[in-house]
């Protein structure tokens, strides 16, 4: 398999390194092992934090689109997964006819609506030629995003980028029955099936507590989005980085600093309605606990320090990252 985050990174076949990816060695051989050998290569290409396209160059997105379109064939493309930060301020809320009926303490851009709109129609350049689009949410993708505590509003989110735009196999429910933007798609390559998971950003309790249900109970390798995870150089202030501590991520609210060497930097930060859970709690309440979890990948943050492969806490084995950034 083949990854390409656009403008940043060619990753081989064959190895099982991406953008802002954190396993553990005994994961990859085991999900890595339950993949078919005689599956054919294929690729799956990254969007990362496309929010600046969309606010001054939607042209970029729109290329981006047509790119994946053009190489398609030839790199048997199978799908797109966004990273998040789709576009750049959220904008004010909205009804199901794509109407404001709400506020924000900060005003969004105002071209929000427009950023929107531009989005969609990027994104429909895929779909129309059958490439599948994954929308993973990011903080600046949420209806009043700027305001603190951070909004979880999608009505945006929802108004431009689900179906028939997007068409994922299934959405996590919440307790009253409405969908949330952390979703799944299941897609069979060859003989294998894998599960695309995406997640909101800094995961509520009850949503890690449904994602480790449904890895749990998926037999084949999973691949997972979120938006926040890791750091510029994959480890920030936690895993041996060469950034100051409370510098960067992965995000270590709730964790001691005296055991960690970090600063609450992250849920601190953007104060989530409902709670969350930051890098270093995704990888021990999630991402580290499965033998089935093939890659994990995510954006949000800048400034790259390629090359550097920290030695993360012996959970589940040693894992090893490689950097990503945002567009």
């Amino acid at each position: 398999m083949k990854l390409f985050a656009l403008g940043l990174l060619i990753l081989v076949s064959g190895a099982v390194r991406a953008p802002k990816l954190f396993l553990s060695t005994a994961q990859q051989a085991a999900a890595a092992a339950s993949i078919s050998s005689v599956d054919p290569d294929f690729s799956m290409v990254l969007f990362p934090d496309t929010q600046y396209y969309n606010a001054q160059n939607a042209y970029v997105f729109t290329d981006q689109a047509n790119w994946v379109v053009a190489n398609q064939s030839a790199l048997n493309i199978k799908m797109v997964i966004g990273l998040g930060d789709i576009i750049d301020g959220g904008g004010y809320p909205i009804d199901s006819n794509g109407n404001v009926n709400g506020t924000c303490a900060k005003a969004p851009p105002s071209n929000w609506q427009t950023q929107w709109q531009q989005a969609q129609a990027a994104v429909k350049i895929l779909t129309s030629h059958g490439i599948y689009y994954q929308p993973t949410v990011g903080n600046h993708d949420y209806d009043c995003e700027a305001d603190r505590p951070q909004p979880r509003g999608t009505s945006n989110y929802f108004h431009y980028l689900s179906p028939p735009t997007v068409n994922p196999t299934a959405y996590i429910l919440d307790s009253a029955g409405n969908r949330t933007p952390n979703f799944y798609k299941t897609m069979t390559i060859g003989s294998t099936t894998y599960m695309i998971l995406s997640l909101e950003l800094f995961p509520r309790s009850s949503i890690v507590s449904t994602a480790n249900s449904l890895i749990s109970n998926f037999p084949g390798p999973v691949i997972v989005a979120t938006h926040a995870y890791l750091s510029y150089d994959g480890s920030g202030p936690t895993f041996g980085s060469t950034f100051p501590a409370g510098s960067g991520y992965p995000l270590c609210s709730g964790f001691p600093g005296s055991v960690y060497n970090c600063l609450s930097d992250s849920l601190n930060s953007y104060k989530p309605v409902g709670g969350g859970t930051d890098g270093i709690g995704l990888w021990y309440k999630l991402i580290g606990n499965h033998p089935n979890m093939f890659m994990a990948v995510s954006g949000h943050v800048r400034l790259p320090s390629p090359g550097n492969y920290p030695v993360v806490p012996n959970h589940n084995g040693v894992g090893y990252v490689n950097c990503g950034v945002q567009s």
